[in-house]
């Protein structure tokens, strides 16, 4: 039988303050829907849970079909402060005594949603790429194409009349060979993916007990890959394009992050901890055997979570948000990895990598139990312990244990995976885990965090993660030593988003070059083959419209004299539908 969840009084709601947003009175979202294209077959939630069916099982089943489970549960928490000190969150974690996300698009003239918007988008939009490109070819139209939300989700507008319809031959847009991640979340992705959209201003946070909202809206995604690669196979990936509709309000100091609770099999005896350089989280196996009949057996394996594409930092905050040693700028590489240029983040924003990594226990301890209040979420968020304090390396990780000490740290478990101390502030430390700690296995959950940035009224983040499992026949930690060699074929190790898994897409593509890098008074494209007619739009970094080409030919050239300087995506239609996506820097 499952463990029970955190000691909270479901169906109570707790007290708030006076100031408490006034709800709209949306109802908690009932939709649910698999992702099961893959060797993984998962249930992904309306209201925000991941990887459970909301009836106490954990359904993250890996390998499908084995009757052996992962991940029991996950979500994602925001939070950060405004002008005048108020803390604004949306945070769940089981949702026993509420919730903090509701079904639906805010509306951008109220900056609220109403409960019959709430509960016409409880539902999931479960969509096959194989299905789009069979329509796109001339075929019949599905019922998911037909009802596809095109308001709100990425698709293609072949006749650009700016309206969805499929009868005009419109269609979502998955990304392409060119750029596999789309990192401006302008495009769906994988073999399969389901799409929702959500909010945090439908009713009262009753889950962190936050008095504030947000004013955010979630457009989601989750998708997998049908691969042969059994590494591609047994991952699974989650994309969350965040929109700001308040009008006037600065959410400052903001924190995103993914909380994991990962029962891998028996949940009773696992352990977690983190790669600092990848940015990666995980949960292991505490022995040699994972026992019971839920457990995996001998030689039990590893699971994961990799934030692959962080929130923006701000610009000109004198971090290296992305760790690469190159302080407020990126690097820009070619097709071969090779550094070619140096580009200011005034240009291309530095993207956070995970820079905390906390976990806490399944009890009401004061210091690293259960959050139940606002302030306890945004601590935990931010690498803090519910009294306040920070995290101490080594031992327990609040200074008690075998090997604690009296120094700082962002990252609990880290091993030797940190070897510029960038999680002790450079003050070097011995090699720290679970074991050298001298826990005991245990039901554990952790949280990966990335920030702080600053949200301004109608700012756009896009933030993707994957999920990924290892198994090996060495032992668990030997199952660890795999799962950050998937890491590094599968999320790049890095936040390069180009580095999502290539040959799963269709041969059927226009292949575009563009150059010069950066470009100054005009791009260049030229394609792999001749184009009787086609278009290219390109797109801003919020995903707006700014110019559109008519063309024919294997080349073409686009004036980008009135651009601004930063990152622009482009989108290239050919009359035999095929497609190519990606992007270029405007010097």
């Amino acid at each position: 039988m499952r463990k029970y969840l955190p000691i909270l009084f479901a169906g109570f709601c707790f007290p708030v303050s006076a100031q408490q947003f006034l709800s709209t009175g949306c109802n908690p979202a009932t939709s649910q829907a698999d992702l099961d294209i893959a060797n993984v077959r998962t249930k992904i939630l309306a209201s925000g849970d991941l990887w459970n069916d909301r009836l106490g099982a954990s359904f993250y089943e890996v390998p499908k079909n084995s009757g052996k489970y992962s991940l029991y549960a996950g979500a994602i928490w925001i939070g950060g402060t405004d002008d005048q000190g108020n803390l604004r969150l949306a945070a769940q974690t089981y949702r026993q005594s509420g919730n903090d996300f509701w079904s639906g698009p805010i509306d951008t003239a109220t900056g609220d949603v109403t409960p019959a918007i709430c509960t016409q988008y409880d539902r999931h939009w479960q969509i096959y790429k194989g299905e789009v490109e069979q329509f796109a070819a001339g075929g019949s139209a599905s019922q998911v194409i037909i009802d596809y939300p095109g308001e709100y989700a990425p698709y293609v507008d072949v006749n650009a009349d700016g309206v969805y319809n499929y009868q005009d031959g419109d269609y979502p847009m998955f990304d392409s060979p060119d750029n596999h991640s789309q990192c401006n979340c302008t495009a769906l992705h994988g073999d399969q993916c389901v799409w929702w959209v959500m909010n945090d201003v439908g009713n009262n946070h009753l889950s962190s007990n936050s008095s504030y909202p947000l004013g955010m809206e979630f457009r989601c995604q989750a998708f997998a890959f049908s691969s042969g690669d059994d590494d591609l196979s047994n991952a699974t990936f989650y994309e969350y394009k965040i929109i700001s509709h308040l009008t006037t309000t600065t959410i400052n100091n903001t924190w995103f992050g993914f909380w994991v609770d990962a029962d891998l099999g028996n949940y009773l005896d696992d352990y977690v901890g983190c790669d600092v350089q990848r940015g990666l989280g995980y949960t292991y196996n505490g022995d040699m055997t994972d026992e019971g009949i839920s457990g995996y057996g001998t030689n039990p394996p590893a699971i994961g979570l990799d934030i692959i594409h962080g929130p923006a930092a701000d610009v000109g905050d004198g971090v290296d948000n992305d760790r690469d040693s190159c302080i407020d700028c990126t690097f820009l590489r070619n097709s071969n990895g090779v550094i070619i240029d140096t580009i200011p983040d005034t240009v291309s924003p530095e993207l956070i990598k995970m820079n905390r990594f906390v976990y806490y226990n399944n009890n009401n301890h004061p210091v690293s139990g259960n959050p139940e209040l606002a302030n306890e979420y945004y601590t935990y968020l931010q690498g803090i312990w519910l009294n306040g304090m920070p995290m101490r390396y080594g031992g327990n990780g609040n200074g008690g244990g075998i090997g604690a000490t009296t120094d700082t740290c962002y990252f609990m478990y880290p091993g030797n995976s940190d070897p510029y101390h960038w999680g002790t502030n450079g003050i070097p430390e011995n090699d720290w885990t679970e074991l050298t700690a001298g826990s005991v296995p245990d039901d554990r959950r952790f949280l990966s965090s990335a920030g702080p940035f600053t949200m301004q009224p109608g700012q756009v983040q896009c933030v993707q993660a994957a999920v990924l499992w290892a198994r090996d026949s060495a032992g668990p930690i030997s199952s660890v030593e795999k799962l950050k060699l998937v890491d590094d074929k599968i999320g790049g190790g890095s936040l390069d988003c180009a580095n999502f898994p290539i040959g799963v897409f269709s041969p059927d593509f226009t292949k575009t070059t563009v150059y010069p890098v950066p470009a100054n008074d005009f791009v260049n494209f030229t394609f792999n083959k001749y184009i009787t007619s086609g278009t290219i739009k390109i797109y801003d970094v919020r995903g707006t419209l700014v110019n559109t080409l008519k063309f024919s030919g294997d080349r073409t050239r686009i004036s980008s004299k009135e651009l601004v300087s930063g990152i622009y995506f482009y989108h290239v239609m050919a009359e035999d539908k095929s497609m190519s996506s990606g992007k270029f820097v405007r010097k």
